[in-house]
């Protein structure tokens, strides 16, 4: 089975919602001289358009909102908070004006994005305290993480980009069908995510085939005319269009200028014998 980098295809997913808003989303954000990575930040601009209908758990976004990830093949577990706390120390260092004017913590949130349910962290002897479906909330320490379970979440259409990480082919179906990308070329992630479902042998009522020709189609315009012909024959591009339709681009004296007068001769005769 291939391997899929599940955090940066779940960040440029998150980057794509984004696109043109009021927000910024940065991926693997270094925090320190020894490289350490925060996920995701999604931090507020001062320019772009309000979002109208955030996904599940998004709601009240702060200007300042970091993320940790974990896909179907990891474990959010303490040592995942732990982690997250110190990018949250690393980063209100990094990003205040200085150590005597830190970003004020209201201004700062903590989210922790799973598809599986963290039953390591109930294990560890912390409590979930659940706010919606899918969305819980974890108090560690001083600080108030937001857990939003991705394979809880209720299929709606503003929780289509959420299904796409569900962890189930009939969540990934679902995504597809109704996330509404703002940017054709990010649709291409599409193509990892179907091809990880289907490996695990999930049924895909929307085939590959299905996939490739939307997403051609929906960026056939960024290509040139020649450089779509390229890639068919004379023969194939004429069988498109009937006799007439090619002659009347042509004036007599050009069509007659691409024959000898043997060949005119030999055409006319076949023309009187079939009348």
């Amino acid at each position: 089975m291939s391997r899929i980098n599940w955090h940066r295809v779940f960040g440029l997913t998150l980057i794509d919602f984004f696109l043109d808003s009021e927000y910024e989303v940065i991926l693997e954000k270094e925090l320190t001289a020894k490289k350490q990575f925060l996920d995701i930040a999604i931090i507020k601009r001062k320019e772009g358009k309000a979002i109208t209908e955030l996904p599940e758990g998004l709601e009240e976004l702060a200007a300042h909102n970091l993320i940790t990830y974990k896909s179907m093949q990891e474990s959010l577990n303490t040592w995942a908070i732990d982690e997250l706390i110190g990018h949250y120390v690393n980063y209100r260092k990094q990003e205040s004006q200085s150590l005597h004017h830190l970003i004020p913590v209201e201004k700062i949130k903590l989210f922790a994005i799973c598809t599986r349910y963290p039953k390591s962290l109930e294990q560890s002897g912390l409590k979930l305290e659940q706010q919606q479906n899918a969305v819980f909330n974890l108090t560690y320490g001083s600080h108030q993480i937001k857990v939003l379970v991705l394979s809880k979440m209720p299929k709606a259409q503003r929780n289509a980009i959420w299904q796409l990480f569900s962890g189930t082919g009939e969540g990934f179906v679902y995504g597809g069908q109704n996330y509404n990308w703002h940017s054709r070329q990010d649709k291409a992630i599409l193509n990892q995510l179907y091809e990880f479902y289907k490996q695990k042998g999930a049924v895909m009522p929307y085939t590959m085939d299905d996939f490739v020709r939307d997403y051609v189609s929906e960026n056939l315009h960024v290509l040139s005319a020649d450089e779509v012909l390229k890639h068919y024959s004379p023969d194939e591009v004429l069988k498109q269009y009937s006799s007439d339709e090619v002659l009347k681009h042509y004036s007599p004296d050009e069509v007659l200028k691409q024959y000898s007068p043997e060949t005119i001769k030999a055409f006319l005769e076949k023309l009187e014998k079939k009348g």
